[in-house]
């Protein structure tokens, strides 16, 4: 009995100064923390480039626009076509995306300045405009501006839900909103194109 204890003692002594596998059990134990750092770096990154694309898409929409010296219904549809092709790879902006174009105007007759059509595509997304709606309202434009009489100018706005691939990090759905405004270069573009306002 004796020397069964003595045995055991010397097997424990032996173990306890082995360093076999510690870098086992410190990769064991460090290894979740580093891949919850990797798929959060993912993550952000990828909501850093949605948030790129959806401001170039207002950007690209409204610069475009303004560049007519006509707007029609025609028009009106290519650019939301090519606003959804602005977002790719992410092809759910049919789902989670909208597009509102607006045409801004400052009437000398009027107090205020007034949105003189508004048409809305791109995606189904619902999504109020921030600028306003069409008809007698004054209209806010972004950072406050107010137009000179007879100014016009076209704004787009552009939305995006945000949906991240890991629904349990800190990232969660969010809508991502990038305006951007542009004034017409050949002229007031205040004619109506023949779009439905609020589809």
């Amino acid at each position: 009995m004796f020397m069964m204890i003595k045995h055991l003692l010397e097997i424990s002594r032996r173990y306890r100064k082995s360093e076999h596998g510690v870098a086992a059990v410190e990769f064991a134990l460090v290894s979740p923390i580093l891949f919850m750092l990797l798929l959060g770096g993912v993550e952000v990154g990828r909501y850093i480039l949605v948030h790129q694309k959806v401001e170039k898409m207002a950007y690209s929409v409204s610069d475009v626009v303004s560049q007519l010296d006509a707007v029609t219904s025609g028009d009106v549809d290519v650019v939301f076509g090519a606003a959804t092709e602005l977002m790719n790879p992410y092809d759910e902006y049919e789902t989670r995306g909208r597009l509102i174009l607006s045409s801004v105007h400052k009437d000398p007759d009027d107090a205020s300045q007034t949105i003189r059509w508004q048409c809305q595509g791109g995606g189904t997304l619902t999504a109020e405009s921030d600028v306003g709606e069409v008809g007698p309202d004054a209209a806010a434009l972004p950072g406050n501006l107010a137009l000179e009489d007879n100014d016009n100018v076209i704004v787009s706005e552009a939305f995006y839900t945000y949906k991240p691939i890991l629904g349990w990090y800190a990232i969660q759905n969010v809508t991502i909103y990038k305006s951007a405004m542009f004034r017409p270069r050949l002229g007031a573009l205040t004619s109506a194109p023949g779009c439905p306002t609020g589809v």
